[in-house]
């Protein structure tokens, strides 16, 4: 049986981890900065928009996207105890968790617009 090294699994998570919010941040910043310039091209004054953009409740994003990542890691602990194949599917795992944390958050969101 195989065995990944913890050091060496931790650390690739860090990595995509950081990866993750970064792409986040970057993809959000350009939309936002893309819809101000569309907005002042059609001469639109974007401050009655800035002042009625209420501010997202990014701890409750962060909290359940760390939830399902909780999640994730409990559903691979359990398949570590009993075993359930010679090498389990921790990536898809954590990717299928993650992504389903995403979608909550992502429905929360469409739902208080």
């Amino acid at each position: 049986m195989n065995t990944i090294d913890p050091l060496l699994f931790v650390t690739v998570l860090l990595v995509l981890l950081f990866v993750f919010i970064f792409l986040t941040w970057y993809f959000s910043h350009k939309a936002k900065t893309k819809e101000r310039l569309l907005l002042i091209d059609k001469g639109i004054d974007i401050e009655k928009f800035l002042l009625n953009d209420k501010p997202s409740n990014i701890f409750l994003k962060f909290a359940i996207i760390v939830i399902g990542l909780a999640v994730a890691f409990a559903i691979q602990a359990l398949m570590l105890r009993f075993e359930v194949e010679d090498e389990p599917p921790y990536l898809a795992v954590l990717f299928l968790c993650g992504g389903i944390s995403l979608l909550i958050v992502h429905l929360i969101n469409r739902v208080k617009r």
